[in-house]
């Protein structure tokens, strides 16, 4: 069956995932999510594009990806953090080929019927598996996922997050906008289920 054609726009959010491959727990141990942070750093230091948000998992990656005019795509960027990845993970870990199940999946989050909504569903989510993650001993403000500058002007986030407009226009200050972020919190459970 012919693959999915990418849609690639500059402008546009995507939110993007991969698993590993065979379902391997890629970032099961902390050496393993440092390889993640230093691959994303040095896709952020070689293509000019927003870094939303991002989540760890054991075995899989979520990124939230805005792209720019006349600058790399969806496609080159997310290509880019996984090969740097698995290269890193090999040379530590001995292991051999790809670490990755096939290709990087995404959802264009413009072009969800409420895509304010799904943005806002899926920080909220990204929130609560980086509470439940081994290394994040229950806290939402850890080194793993890049969610936690949408909730706490201090936090330790070591890669460069760009909050994105549909955050911005929360309220006039981010304790405004924290608060209703929140109200997704509290019910993003109930809300219709997205296709995540």
């Amino acid at each position: 069956m012919a693959q999915k054609i990418r849609f690639r726009m500059p402008f546009t959010t995507y939110h993007t995932w991969s698993c590993g491959h065979n379902r391997m727990k890629i970032f099961k141990l902390k050496s393993y999510c440092g390889l993640y942070l230093k691959a994303v750093w040095m896709t952020q230091q070689k293509y000019d594009f927003e870094l939303v948000s991002y989540c760890l998992t054991d075995t899989r990656m979520d990124m939230v990806i805005r792209t720019k005019l006349n600058k790399e795509d969806v496609s080159r960027i997310m290509q880019f953090v996984k090969a740097r990845f698995t290269e890193m993970f090999n040379e530590l870990t001995g292991h051999e080929g790809t670490v990755w199940d096939k290709r990087f999946q995404d959802i264009v989050i413009d072009h969800e019927e409420y895509p304010e909504e799904y943005l806002r569903y899926l920080l909220n989510k990204f929130a609560d598996m980086t509470r439940g993650y081994r290394f994040s001993r229950g806290k939402l403000n850890n080194i793993y996922n890049g969610v936690s500058p949408y909730f706490m002007e201090k936090n330790v986030c070591p890669l460069e997050i760009t909050l994105h407009k549909f955050f911005m226009t929360l309220g006039d200050t981010f304790r405004e906008r924290v608060g209703r972020l929140l109200l997704y919190s509290e019910g993003w459970r109930e809300l219709p289920e997205f296709q995540f």
